[in-house]
């Protein structure tokens, strides 16, 4: 299966239960690379346009640059309101987009599936000079209950290129060096994550590597989540510590 087809049938998970990140870190990247109502950005493997909509809500123009179908739909479906939302069916290496058209190009969740190299050309290609190129992760800390969960993954996932665990951790560390060739601007914010069960379900389901309905482990997939749930949950909500972290440099 492809990268993007991977996510095809979890637009739905993905678009319900995926956090939004910190907006406290959106104000630093706008601060960091001065942008404002007047920038145009690319948002690369915009998903269901959940960070997306983040800069919207800015006031900038953002091209949101999806491969997959169904997820590309759910974006188009979210941010129906938006004037300057454009749709684009594009991915990292070929984005569609014209040549020094865009102030910032971010990628959020998503540098992982990416070709740096080709990525990296084409943000060149598609950046105004001095342009800035943002990643943004929402990054799970090591705690009791994301060990768990992390335990739960590795039982019943296939983790290859997952966005998960310490291997993730050091692949995307690499990923982002050889992006920015070593030089970057790294900020980090708290951002917990607050869940029922249905959402803390959904959040789960919505992963690339997670059982789809149908599946041989779907179910003991969701029974022994349903189990870290009720075990770790007060009053019905369950916290998942993490940061958002964007890093920031030219190319």
């Amino acid at each position: 299966m492809s990268n993007e087809g991977k996510f095809s049938g979890k637009a739905a998970h993905y678009d319900s239960a995926r956090p939004t990140y910190a907006e406290s870190l959106i104000d630093a990247i706008y601060s960091e690379c001065g942008m404002s109502v007047q920038s145009k950005i690319a948002d690369i493997g915009s998903g269901t346009g959940i960070f997306t909509e983040q800069l919207l809500r800015r006031g900038s123009t953002v091209y949101g640059v999806e491969p997959n179908a169904d997820m590309r739909a759910a974006s188009e479906k979210r941010l129906k309101d938006y004037k300057s939302f454009v749709s684009v069916d594009g991915g990292a290496a070929h984005t569609g987009l014209p040549e020094s058209s865009v102030d910032v190009v971010t990628a959020a969740q998503a540098l992982h599936w990416f070709d740096v190299d080709e990525f990296k050309k084409e943000c060149k290609r598609i950046l105004k000079p001095n342009g800035y190129v943002v990643i943004v992760y929402n990054q799970r800390r090591n705690d009791p209950v994301n060990e768990r969960i992390d335990a739960a993954n590795a039982h019943y996932c296939d983790l290859v290129g997952a966005s998960t665990g310490k291997a993730f951790v050091e692949q995307k560390k690499k990923k982002i060096s050889d992006l920015f060739d070593g030089k970057f601007t790294e900020i980090s914010k708290s951002n917990p994550l607050k869940m029922d069960k249905n959402k803390f379900l959904s959040y789960l389901l919505s992963r690339s590597y997670a059982p789809r309905e149908g599946d041989d482990s779907y179910n003991p997939y969701v029974d022994d989540m349903t189990a870290i749930f009720e075990d770790c949950a007060t009053d019905g909500i369950i916290t998942i510590e993490q940061d958002s972290i964007a890093y920031i440099g030219n190319i």
